[in-house]
């Protein structure tokens, strides 16, 4: 997926997180709706483009649309728990390749899409994140 486009997708959760916070203040029963598990056309769009997606991008759910990832993104700036690329770092991107959340990139680690797998520290051949 392009850079571009992937970066723009990414601020769909927070659009979807406020309208959900929005329904929450707003009504008396704000997840009736969200639950009710009624299969109106909208909805099976919606589980169709996820499930589809599912099979070219890795947890687009997660990435995209999922609120509580959302949430999880404002508090990863907080976190005590930081992965890190160290001095010994051989650009050698094979943590780039292991992450499935795309969230290294030539050595750099966005926190806020680190989900602390841990995958690219055993991915690591030289022991440089930590």
């Amino acid at each position: 997926m392009p850079r571009k486009l992937d970066k723009a997708l990414k601020y769909f959760k927070y659009i979807f997180a406020f309208k959900i916070l929005v329904m929450v203040v707003s009504t008396r029963y704000p997840f009736s709706y969200l639950f009710s598990f009624n299969f109106t056309l909208y909805g099976i769009i919606s589980i169709a483009i996820v499930s589809g997606s599912s099979l070219i991008i890795s947890r687009p759910f997660c990435r995209y649309i999922c609120p509580y990832g959302a949430v999880l993104t404002i508090f990863s700036k907080f976190s005590i728990y930081k992965i890190k690329a160290k001095e010994g770092c051989k650009n050698c991107t094979h943590c780039d390749r292991e992450c499935e959340t795309d969230a290294i990139t030539k050595r750099i680690v966005v926190q806020s899409e680190c989900i602390r797998c841990k995958k690219c520290i055993d991915a690591c051949k030289f022991g440089s994140l930590k």
